[in-house]
């Protein structure tokens, strides 16, 4: 999906970089326009977003909540279950 940061590896050290952008674009999007959708929706989401977007800012929280929503994603097609959410009220 192209969510996934690059890394440049060297001995002991380990620095993270952009993400991949492997795949399709359009795709990329459409997840993380849902993943917008997604935190005004569910509360633990939300929670991850408002960490991340503290110490990262906004739009690498956003692209990092679409790299978790697919994972959730996977996780739900191969056990067979319902996307389980914690409700924002």
């Amino acid at each position: 999906m192209g969510l996934t940061p690059s890394q440049y590896s060297s001995a002991e050290k380990i620095r993270m970089g952009r993400i991949t952008r492997a795949g399709k674009g359009g795709l990329r999007g459409t997840l993380v326009k849902v993943s917008w959708r997604l935190i005004t929706k569910d509360r633990a989401m939300r929670q991850k977003y408002d960490r991340i977007k503290a110490r990262a800012g906004g739009k690498r929280a956003i692209v990092a909540i679409s790299r978790m929503l697919v994972l959730r994603l996977r996780r739900m097609l191969l056990d067979g279950r319902p996307y389980a959410m914690e409700l924002a009220g």
